[in-house]
């Protein structure tokens, strides 16, 4: 449907005007990591927690419209946030915890911080119950520690899928 639901799939908010959900299942959905949300070294869950004022709605930047490097320059240089790197999952393993990820580099409402990030997406929790927030916390964490942290690269395996 036009506004990203379906009929047979989760119930989500109606989409905002300039927000489009990510249909590529293959396409990465790059998530920063504070510092303190690592344990020896590896994210917690918390890499993928949201916080009141995140309205249910996870930041991080699509594959598509910027790659890893440059998603971690800008949060820790233009935006001056503190980053221990980035970790991905894909669209497909967001949709497999029944949520979504939406681009809303084109809504009028993106939230500060101003300039807004490239590529700026979000993972939708808004439906989602406390419970399943957790599990949605928890397989996307598995997901992204299994893929490993993809910049500052460790491995040079990030399986980059190719832009059309």
């Amino acid at each position: 449907m036009a506004d990203g639901s379906s009929t047979t799939g989760p119930a989500f908010e109606p989409l905002a005007v300039g927000e489009v959900r990510l249909d590529d299942a293959n396409e990465y959905y790059f998530r920063q990591c504070h510092p303190s949300f690592l344990d020896q070294g590896i994210p917690t869950t918390q890499i993928f927690g949201d916080f009141p004022s995140d309205n249910g709605r996870i930041s991080g930047n699509r594959g598509k419209t910027t790659d890893p490097r440059s998603a971690y320059k800008f949060h820790t240089e233009t935006l001056d946030n503190d980053s221990a790197g980035v970790w991905a999952v894909t669209v497909g393993e967001v949709e497999q915890v029944e949520s979504r990820v939406v681009d809303d580099t084109g809504a009028p409402s993106v939230r500060p911080p101003d300039p807004v990030p490239p590529g700026h997406s979000y993972v939708d929790m808004q439906h989602l119950s406390k419970q399943e927030r957790r599990r949605l916390r928890k397989s996307l964490r598995d997901a992204a520690v299994e893929r490993r942290r993809v910049y500052p690269d460790e491995t040079g395996t990030l399986d980059m899928p190719v832009s059309e």
